[in-house]
């Protein structure tokens, strides 16, 4: 609560415009502290948001680009862990010999992600942030312990389910906190989890480079929860984001929600106005609909393209080793291994033939690293242009998918680097659907404050993790189907 002496201090630098020009209530819990801005008399602050709010970019204070450090750090950790496992679904599942299963390592990267964004949004508003990160954190190390040590098939599912859900649960949590900041600080947090895309794709080749094993490979990306925790509580901790002053000014009293307190916009505040949850649900969810059903299509189109198909355009042959017994085709990028064998295979013979270029061996993962590249791209592009028609992005993503089906079933295209251009377009187009909603929703005048949070986290679960999840299962369907001998 204001108290009546804060009505005339200037507005939080992370505070947008809009909210500052239309007047807040004085309920709604405010992000950073008030105090002398630029040029007052206590000193000078971290910096004014003198810029409008929304994309327009204008220049902001010091806090706000610590807080966009923060969060894009947050993302960029959060996402880490389900890339790594993205990456090496090809390697998991010819480990085990169950190569026609890799749609089970998509479902279970993010299966159960729906029951923990249900679990945040539904049960878990009133629990304080800080719990919940902590939380998240420890369920996302035991899962990489086990995926590390697993000795079956059915135990690594067991470990990248737990990952996974505690990646989709932080990211329920983290969309769910930016109701206290500068919607524009959406971009920040969008921004990492495109760079955790590269970054992870691009760790997972370099250890692969590196000969590093599979256990060791997730061994590694445990630490990176410390990071997680860092930016935070250091970073991003409202507690942590106060006006610097000069000259022997005080610092300012907080009027920031203490987050050791149940988070003051939960269910339970619309339940004491009377309106029951199932009713408060189709409100909140009536204010994304639209936008929800979009984000959900983009993302089952782009993960049947990048997690399953992408298996299955190069032929089930690249990159693998022929024993005797099997048939001697023609495969693109193999070199025979004794003199005798060409002559084998010439006659109809069996041969051994492996893979020898690096993009053959390891295109599944390069597909990986394009595809995140142009997700990290197009989430980091909302100040530049944003885009208001998600529609379009949704039919386009629809034409990506039809072109990788044909391309799976008669490998139309012979240029494995021109699939990996067109895999860079598929992450552009995902990436621009998830940054442009939730830019609209942390923005959009049509909900009201006390729904916002809400809101958001019932376009995270309908929109990504549901998406994700029917992706995983169309998948499963194609590979056993109609893709079963491609």
């Amino acid at each position: 609560m204001r108290s009546d002496s804060d009505e005339d201090s200037p507005r939080s630098p992370l505070l947008s415009d809009t909210e500052s020009s239309t007047g807040r209530d004085d309920n709604e819990p405010l992000l950073a502290y008030t105090g002398d801005g630029e040029g007052g008399g206590g000193g000078t602050g971290v910096g004014t948001h003198t810029g409008t709010g929304g994309a327009e970019g204008n220049p902001r204070g010091r806090a706000f680009w610590l807080a966009w450090a923060g969060f894009f750090a947050l993302g960029t950790v959060n996402n880490l862990p389900y890339v790594i496992v993205s990456s090496s679904a090809d390697a998991i599942v010819k480990r085990y010999c169950v190569e026609n299963l890799i749609g089970a390592i998509t479902w279970a990267n993010v299966a159960f992600g729906f029951l923990a964004k249900g679990l945040n949004a539904g049960l878990l508003l009133g629990t304080p942030y800080p719990l919940r990160i902590w939380g998240m954190v420890a369920v996302m190390s035991i899962g990489l312990l086990v995926v590390a040590y697993s000795s079956s098939f059915p135990l690594a599912l067991v470990g990248i389910v737990l990952a996974g859900a505690a990646c989709s649960f932080g990211e329920g949590v983290i969309l769910g906190y930016l109701k206290l900041f500068d919607e524009v600080l959406v971009n920040g947090w969008s921004s990492g989890t495109g760079m955790a895309g590269v970054g992870g794709a691009a760790l997972y080749l370099g250890y692969v480079g590196a000969g590093l094993s599979i256990k060791s490979i997730f061994l590694c990306t445990i630490p990176w929860m410390a990071a997680y925790l860092a930016a935070f509580h250091l970073l991003c901790h409202p507690n942590r984001v106060r006006q610097g002053t000069e000259g022997g000014g005080s610092a300012p009293a907080p009027i920031m929600i203490n987050n050791d307190d149940p988070d003051p916009v939960d269910v339970t505040s619309a339940e004491k106005t009377g309106t029951r949850r199932f009713e408060r649900f189709w409100r909140c969810f009536g204010h994304c609909k639209f936008l929800t059903l979009n984000l959900c299509l983009v993302y089952i189109f782009e993960y049947v393209i990048s997690a399953g198909l992408a298996a299955k355009v190069l032929g089930k042959h690249a990159g693998c080793r022929f024993t005797d017994m099997d048939p001697c085709d023609e495969v693109a990028g193999c070199s025979w291994k004794n003199t005798t064998t060409a002559t084998q295979c010439g006659s109809g013979n069996g041969g051994t033939c492996s893979a020898t270029e690096f993009d053959i061996v390891n295109a599944y993962a390069i597909f990986s690293f394009c595809y995140q590249s142009g997700v990290l791209v197009s989430r980091s592009s909302l100040q530049i242009m944003p885009i208001s028609r998600v529609e379009l992005l949704t039919l386009l993503q629809f034409c990506n998918l039809v072109l990788w089906l044909v391309q799976a079933k008669y490998k139309i295209i012979e240029s494995v680097q021109v699939l990996f251009a067109l895999m860079f377009f598929v992450g552009l187009l995902g990436g621009a659907a998830y940054v442009n909603v939730f830019h609209q929703l942390l923005k959009g005048k049509h909900i009201p404050d006390e729904d916002r949070e809400f809101t958001i986290q019932l376009a995270a679960l309908f929109g990504p993790t549901l998406g994700i999840t029917l992706a995983a299962i169309l998948i499963i369907v194609l590979d056993q189907t109609v893709l079963k001998d491609a």
